[in-house]
């Protein structure tokens, strides 16, 4: 029930009448300290009081009027709940000089909408019972045509400077509204760059230098916690010819192709990247030998089964080197070792899948 309560008040109407029940405890302390004496039977010292418990009946009412009215009039009733709360005291207290000062409750209130209608509302609130009071409060009755007169300025002053803040409100959020969508902007852009520059335009692959950066940290890394680290070297056979006999467009879209077939095939924990031309390089983590063997031999058989339109419905293939890292060798070995068994597919009749060393196989 407390978190209900809590969650109201996080609502326009419900901070119109938190505000309203702060205004009769802070009315209620007020009574306490200055109204009601030690020397006083209980039933006098709770006439003293009887301002409040008004006050508290008059909330209790605008509550179960706000509860049934449609939300755009929620926070106007506030406002007319405020008002009727503030004039109690004035007219329980009408000896008081400056007591009738809390009539502006109804103005201060509506500034927290940060609405000109209502603070306008607001205002014509304050000043009906303003003249309510006139005529009830001796002391606003005899006050002079001069007095009373600032008095309704004041009042005036109270509403243009709630709106100026509500102005204010308005310009500081536009501002931070804009802040907001220009540092979204740029964070889009920024992420749209990085992504630019670490991948492939053509493919989508990482790009040569991202894949050098990448294989270097893993390196580095793996120095330090061992783990297991293939690396696969795919060149497509004769893509030269493709280009001079079909066109660059037809070469597009095979390195398109080949590129989402070797994405399919590879893992969440793989690194797939256009190394350069038709040149593709995929780093293997946590494998064995034997599966990264298969996981390039899959990718090999399904380019190899694909046909082209644009190739007069011909295929193309790729040779592949795969080489197994070895602790503290360095990358240029590493590198070296995959880019040999490449060499050695491509010599030895091209379509195939060369490892470095065969005794790796059955690591």
């Amino acid at each position: 029930m407390f978190r209900q309560y809590v969650k109201r008040l996080r609502e326009p109407s419900g901070r119109a009448l938190e505000c309203m029940l702060f205004f009769i405890v802070i009315n209620l302390i007020f009574t306490i300290i200055f109204d009601l004496n030690v020397y006083h039977t209980l039933t006098q010292n709770l006439l003293h009081t009887v301002p409040v418990w008004l006050q508290l009946l008059v909330l209790f009412i605008t509550k179960m009027v706000v509860d049934k009215l449609p939300s755009p009039l929620k926070y106007f009733a506030g406002i007319a709940g405020i008002a009727g709360i503030s004039i109690i005291p004035v007219l329980a207290h009408p000896e008081s000089n400056t007591l009738f000062l809390i009539l502006a409750a109804p103005i201060l209130l509506s500034a927290f909408s940060f609405e000109y209608k209502k603070i306008a509302f607001g205002y014509i609130c304050s000043m009906i019972t303003l003249i309510v009071s006139y005529w009830y409060v001796d002391s606003i009755r005899s006050l002079q045509t001069e007095e009373l007169l600032m008095l309704i300025i004041y009042h005036f002053f109270l509403t243009i400077l709630m709106c100026s803040i509500v102005q204010y409100n308005r310009l500081l959020m536009n501002h931070l509204e804009k802040s907001l969508k220009n540092n979204e902007q740029l964070m889009i852009q920024n992420v749209a760059m990085e992504y630019l520059n670490k991948t492939d335009p053509l493919t989508g692959l990482y790009n040569h230098m991202t894949f050098q950066e990448y294989l270097d940290k893993l390196i580095v890394h793996s120095e330090d916690n061992p783990f297991r680290i293939h690396l696969a070297l795919i060149d497509v056979d004769n893509f030269k010819c493709v280009n001079d006999i079909y066109g660059h467009r037809a070469g597009d879209i095979v390195l398109k192709n080949v590129s989402t077939i070797i994405q399919k095939h590879a893992g969440p924990n793989d690194f797939a990247a256009r190394y350069g031309g038709e040149e593709f390089a995929v780093i293997f983590t946590e494998k064995k030998t034997a599966e990264v063997f298969a996981t390039v031999e899959s990718i090999r058989r399904e380019i190899s089964a694909h046909t082209y339109e644009r190739l007069n419905n011909s295929a193309v293939t790729i040779s592949t080197g795969i080489n197994k890292y070895q602790q503290s060798k360095g990358k240029e070995n590493f590198f070296q070792g995959a880019d040999t068994a490449l060499y050695t597919a491509k010599r030895t009749g091209k379509n195939k899948t060369v490892l470095h060393s065969d005794q790796e196989f059955n690591m």
